[in-house]
């Protein structure tokens, strides 16, 4: 019984180790903020994810708004800087300001321009999706905003089981390194 206890009580502790050690890892090479940014490039793009963490929005919630040094803007360039969370009223708030080329409460009272503009956009998915949401919306801006918002949601619903995948291969390798050790 003694050695059982004994060594459940190192398993358990070697797990916390791994977990420890797992989420240092991740969080010094800046896994989460790196797989957001994925979340939006999959949504709107590479050239129009850059544009969007350029806002002053978005620029707010980076570790780094204005980097001093040349090692600074290196981290933010490798993506060790981003925002790990951006909540999702700030995120479409932003997105739907970058798509229509003004933000969407200055274009609230004019369906048709909010239509016009989305008809707009360069042909792709992004524009697909923004126009079938539009027509589910029946041109109902809050709709729309609604529609959007948990589009980004599932988006991002879908991330967190990408980054704990992630996660779990990084895990397993420092496990088999500690089980290797021992």
């Amino acid at each position: 019984l003694d050695a059982f206890i004994g060594l459940v009580g190192i398993y358990l502790t070697l797990s916390l180790l791994v977990t420890a050690i797992g989420e240092g890892i991740s969080q010094a090479a800046g896994m989460r903020g790196r797989n957001l940014r994925q979340v939006f490039i999959g949504l709107i793009g590479k050239n129009r994810t850059k544009e969007f963490y350029l806002h002053p929005r978005i620029r707010q919630l980076m570790q780094y708004d204005e980097p001093t040094n040349a090692l600074r803007k290196i981290w933010l360039r490798l993506g060790f800087g981003l925002p790990s969370y951006i909540p999702a009223d700030i995120a479409i708030e932003v997105l739907l300001e970058q798509q229509l080329g003004a933000p969407l409460l200055q274009l609230r009272q004019s369906p048709l321009e909010i239509q016009q503009r989305l008809e707009r956009l360069p042909s792709s998915s992004t524009r697909s999706s923004l126009l079938y949401f539009w027509q589910q919306a029946s041109a109902d801006p809050h709709q729309f905003q609604t529609l959007v918002q948990d589009w980004f949601n599932d988006r991002c619903d879908r991330a967190v089981g990408w980054f704990k995948r992630k996660l779990g291969i990084l895990q397993l390798i420092i496990g088999l390194g500690v089980a290797i050790g021992m």
